[in-house]
């Protein structure tokens, strides 16, 4: 009898988990949860790409006004209970960051709560509009390491001034006590309506609350109620949205805009289990800023839609900081961190291919899947940081999808890429 062939699937053999590989700095993976729910991932947090599946609200771009989620103003002068759910690159940023407020111009204001740069959390509030009390902080940090997801609340009782802080780590846990109760004067919050809940930021979105430095998060999720324990009044519900929506009206009946300047705004997003695409035109994909300098690897898994001359697939933090882009015809792609370099005609339009950049001033190179690696000076700049589908700059959109992208603070050795490449072509099923 002739010998069958049967392929080895994954779901028999699982793919090489790329957390056990030296030197991993940054690592998404579509189809594998453990790239983005650890640390060491990167994160979409400014994912416009073209497809889509639980809708996240991409909070980033600290330095971009305009930035988050608003609706209509809510009255908490009866008592405030406060939930959120997301997952900020640092729940201890270098500046305080806000996470949901109500704090207009004076006269028009009402509570602010933020995370601290020790990882507390802290609301603000005013019983006139215009006096500030606080900031009255948690006695305990947000249990949570950079990138992960978390839960938090915080109530206000009018009648003792008592202020509560919760965490919890999933959606139906108990909430526990972060620490003990925090005590404010007795009395109600401001009950004002004119100035706009806001997510992000606190200046009816005029002005976005991270500053320069700080984190910026992916929200899931955030709920209010005018009295502890109560109904919801209101919820930020962005998995209700559709992908790039402007605004969309919540399960509570208010409308939520989503406030999104900049090509690495705050739009709604989300891409965990299928390609996830740049047009060409003005969608991307950007990891939070991050320390990246030569030498470095990146590896990409990641498919040419459209050939357009000069356009990026990928670029560090800056233009030209660990980029990969589309260079004369054929088409062949080239690497810069300052020189263009190291130009390879390997990949073909249409499919999916493993791309190695490797970035080591005159000992750069570009190897496409099992091809020979082409050798050149690609530059000495660093990367710290990465987005897809187009320049650093925010420019020269490529029409590309990707399905993996890992950073590698150190470059691995010969046999660790050849490894992870014939991995990577199996799993992805990559004709090559």
């Amino acid at each position: 009898m002739m010998p069958i062939n049967i392929p080895v699937l994954y779901g028999r053999q699982k793919p090489l988990n790329l957390l056990s590989i030296p030197n991993l700095a940054a690592w998404y993976d579509l189809s594998d949860p453990s790239s983005y729910i650890l640390g060491t991932g990167i994160k979409l947090l400014a994912d416009k790409s073209g497809n889509s599946a639980v809708n996240v609200l991409c909070n980033t771009s600290p330095t971009v006004a305009g930035n988050g989620a608003s609706c209509p103003g809510i009255n908490f002068s009866a008592g405030l209970d406060i939930d959120f759910d997301l997952a900020p690159t640092s729940w201890a940023p270098t500046a305080a960051t806000d996470i949901v407020g109500q704090w207009n111009t004076a006269g028009n204001r009402a509570f602010l709560i933020e995370q601290d740069t020790t990882g507390n959390l802290l609301i603000y509030y005013t019983p006139d509009g215009s006096t500030t009390k606080g900031p009255y902080t948690s006695t305990s940090p947000m249990p949570y390491f950079a990138f992960g997801r978390g839960q938090g609340r915080i109530t206000r009782d009018p009648a003792t001034g008592n202020i509560t802080f919760y965490y919890r780590y999933l959606e139906g846990d108990s909430w526990t006590p972060l620490g003990t109760v925090v005590s404010s004067p007795a009395g109600a919050i401001f009950g004002t309506t004119t100035p706009q809940v806001t997510i992000g930021s606190h200046t009816n979105n005029n002005a976005y609350g991270q500053v320069a430095g700080a984190a910026p998060a992916n929200y899931f999720r955030v709920r209010f109620r005018t009295t502890i324990g109560g109904s919801n009044v209101a919820d930020f519900n962005p998995s209700l949205a559709a992908k790039l929506a402007a605004t969309f009206i919540s399960s509570t009946g208010e409308t939520w805009t989503i406030k999104s300047p900049g090509d690495t705004g705050a739009p709604i997003c989300g891409a965990n289990d299928s390609l996830a695409s740049s047009d060409g035109i003005a969608k991307c994909i950007a990891s939070a800023p991050r320390s990246l300098a030569q030498p470095f690897a990146r590896m990409l898994v990641a498919r040419l839609d459209t050939y357009s001359l000069g356009k990026y697939l990928l670029d560090g933090g800056a233009v030209n900081s660990g980029a990969l882009l589309q260079t004369t015809g054929s088409p062949k792609l080239s690497i810069s961190a300052g020189t263009t370099a190291a130009e390879n005609a390997g990949l073909i339009v249409g499919q999916l291919a493993v791309i190695w950049m490797i970035f080591n001033g005159a000992n750069s190179s570009l190897q496409i899947n099992r091809g020979t690696p082409i050798v050149g000076n690609a530059g000495t700049n660093a990367a710290n940081g990465g987005i897809f589908g187009c320049s650093g700059a925010i420019a020269n959109f490529s029409a590309a999808s990707i399905a993996e992208w890992a950073d590698f603070s150190a470059i691995p050795d010969a046999g660790t890429i050849a490894r992870i490449t014939q991995d990577r072509i199996r799993k992805w099923a990559i004709a090559a």
